[in-house]
């Protein structure tokens, strides 16, 4: 199922989608020659293993809404002649790529060759990339064995670029040389790139220039941060995308302006957490800043996204008593090394006490559809027994309806009238 993209999102898309598009492909200027224990070979071999594997940008994807969740996979390959024999390595490591974002994995918007070399003449290691049709037929080479990824050596011929790599400690890194390198993709005549590489981490920053010398694709504020998916790790896409629908600052201001009697107030800032205790990669701190009048309500939670044995995707809320969220305020305002992870939070989580709502993927709505169990969730706010949520998130804004219910039956808190709409500023 696809996730249509707002307009907004178009637009980073065209900026920053192509982030990766030329990694390894840009062709980088010599460097100096390497000062470490490991030989050229070795090195080669290293780097190789460094790019094996899947890469996903979800984590980035998370922390800033002009990236996408992108999936990169690189797996080694045999080449063969003619006849479908080895063509002799003479030291060069093969490899396939392919690119995807992760919603959509089946259909990946990148397919290339690569091969991974020592330079003994300059001393560095080199990534050539080879744009060809030939790649196109080969989607998901990489869940086969390695003993049956055989392409045809033709398929390494015609390089559109090679970028040279040195070691900085246990990592490499590189960049185009000032001349940058030639280009057709969307209007652009170059390209730079910037990339840095390691055990478990990729970053790459690929930028196309105009004619003119102006940026026509590409990441405006940095590059793609991809990190290496554990091995029997399953990636989530939908969950990632569930949680990137809720976090940034939102507010029913625009609502509350055309319906000043039926809404109070409402902003959300929500941002992606790290805790000792909730140790998922898909859990938000939730600041929710009430004004009705006179009055005013700061309610702090966290938000924690996932998926159960049955396949069904789910959002805990877990509440922050006062004592612990005094220090929390403004969280989201704070630099990612300070939320990641969060010091000296140590609240006893569980989820026999948590509320949760289960949701959906809806083509129809272009978004995730969801709500409490049926029966609701226990809750003693404002004279109630129970508590009924209905939500739809979508990209931009998102849809939240709380009614709160006594023993009667009958409706003592939220909204009567419909949901509250609060759109992402």
């Amino acid at each position: 199922m696809t996730l249509r993209i707002s307009a907004n999102r178009r637009r980073a898309f065209a900026l920053g989608l192509s982030a990766g598009a030329f990694l390894f492909g840009g062709g980088l200027a010599p460097v100096r020659a390497l000062a470490v224990p490991l030989s050229l070979p070795a090195h080669a071999e290293r780097v190789a293993s460094y790019l094996e594997g899947t890469m996903d940008s979800s984590l980035h994807s998370l922390e800033s809404k002009d990236y996408y969740d992108v999936t990169v996979r690189h797996c080694r390959v045999t080449p063969t002649d003619a006849r479908g024999e080895p063509v002799a390595a003479r030291g060069a490591i093969y490899l396939y790529l392919e690119q995807a974002i992760s919603l959509n994995k089946a259909r990946p918007y990148r397919q290339r060759f690569m091969k991974v070399a020592a330079n003994p003449l300059q001393g560095t290691i080199t990534s050539t990339v080879f744009e060809n049709d030939a790649a196109k037929s080969f989607k998901g080479l990489c869940d086969a064995p390695e003993t049956s990824r055989r392409v045809p050596v033709t398929g390494f011929e015609s390089g559109k670029c090679t970028v040279s790599l040195r070691p900085v400690g246990d990592k490499y890194v590189g960049g185009t040389p000032e001349g940058r390198c030639p280009s057709t993709h969307n209007g652009a005549v170059a390209v730079s790139s910037k990339v840095s590489l390691g055990k478990d981490f990729m970053n790459s920053w690929d930028q196309g220039w105009g004619a003119d010398g102006t940026q026509v694709w590409g990441a405006v504020d940095g590059g793609y941060r991809f990190r290496k998916v554990a091995s029997g790790v399953v990636q989530d896409p939908e969950a990632v995308a569930l949680a990137g629908t809720l976090t940034g600052f939102a507010t029913n201001e625009a609502q509350v302006q055309a319906a000043p009697a039926d809404f109070a107030l409402v902003s959300n800032d929500i941002c992606l957490v790290s805790l000792s205790t909730l140790p998922s990669t898909r859990t938000l701190y939730v600041e929710q800043n009430v004004k009705a009048g006179e009055r005013s309500l700061l309610r702090q939670r966290i938000y924690e996204v996932d998926r159960n044995a049955e396949g069904v995707l789910r959002l805990f809320s877990h509440a922050i008593d006062a004592n612990a969220g005094q220090g929390l305020k403004g969280l989201c305002r704070q630099p990612r090394e300070v939320r990641m992870p969060v010091a000296g939070l140590a609240i006893p989580f569980t989820r026999d006490d948590a509320c949760f709502l289960t949701f959906r993927l809806d083509a129809d709505k272009n978004g995730f559809v969801g709500r409490t169990p049926e029966g609701g969730c226990a809750s003693t706010y404002a004279g109630a027994t129970t508590l009924e949520i209905d939500e739809l998130l979508k990209d931009g804004a998102y849809e939240v309806w709380e009614r709160w219910y006594d023993a009667a039956g009958l409706q003592v808190a939220g909204s009567k009238v419909g949901p509250y709409v609060y759109v992402r500023k």
